[in-house]
């Protein structure tokens, strides 16, 4: 596993967050993506390491062109994953109008953020029972050659993707920030904004379905995890 066991191991809080730039290229893929979603050959050949994640969804490139939103929370049902996605994706786009001072941007698919019809996020979900890990990509600065290289065409595709090349499909920030006019906003700069300031965006947003912490089911999350990944989990936080 790969950035689930970080959240996963501080799942003894409410809430807790994970925001930063991918130091290399990596696939990540869900668990049920077929590996014919993945130039594998590729991935061996120039070291790029390919993992799994718990969430569904689509497989992703992670490159120091993304930031990575991951969530972890507790909330008051174990269903309604399609309300915890638009909640969740109605927070970034706020955040996304007021900080780049663009509208525009609006949910399709089953979980991605879409800028007139190109996907600029793509996120994931997985529950247990109460708890919510949440993982997001968006796209700040696009590279069509390592994506094309990474990744095949999926076996499942939303339907306004309509059978689109990734080069057709995607878009990023930094282009959408052009073709508007506006100034441009480095990955870091951004980075620093959504560790700052979406946290208290995600709390306004989600205030009426958080809940606190179950501790035995924590402990229990974690096992479970251990048990089918070994040696995946740091050590776990003995709160509780």
């Amino acid at each position: 596993m790969w950035v689930d066991d970080h959240l996963l191991a501080q799942s003894h809080q409410d809430l807790s967050t994970h925001i930063f730039i991918p130091p290399h290229p990596m696939v990540v893929m869900a668990r049920s993506n077929p590996d014919t979603d993945c130039h594998v050959d590729y991935c061996q050949r120039h070291n790029i390491a390919i993992t799994r994640r718990l969430g569904g969804g689509g497989a992703v490139v992670l490159y120091p062109g993304c930031i990575v939103l991951s969530l972890g929370l507790w909330v008051d049902r174990p269903y309604d994953n399609s309300m915890f996605f638009t909640q969740i994706n109605q927070s970034i786009i706020h955040f996304l109008e007021k900080h780049l001072g663009l509208h525009g941007w609006y949910e399709d698919g089953h979980s991605d953020i879409v800028y007139q019809g190109r996907k600029c996020l793509g996120g994931s979900l997985f529950r247990s029972k109460r708890y919510l890990l949440y993982q997001g990509s968006l796209l700040v600065d696009r590279d069509d050659e390592l994506i094309a290289a990474c990744l095949a065409h999926p076996a499942r595709e939303p339907a306004y993707r309509a059978g689109k090349p990734h080069h057709e499909f995607l878009t990023s920030v930094s282009e959408v920030l052009r073709a508007h006019q506006l100034p441009a906003v480095s990955i870091t700069e951004l980075t620093r904004l959504f560790q700052q300031h979406f946290r208290a965006m995600l709390l306004q947003q989600l205030a009426p379905y958080l809940r606190s912490a179950d501790q035995v089911h924590h402990l229990h999350l974690c096992r479970r995890i251990s048990a089918d990944y070994p040696g995946s989990m740091p050590k776990l936080n003995s709160t509780g």
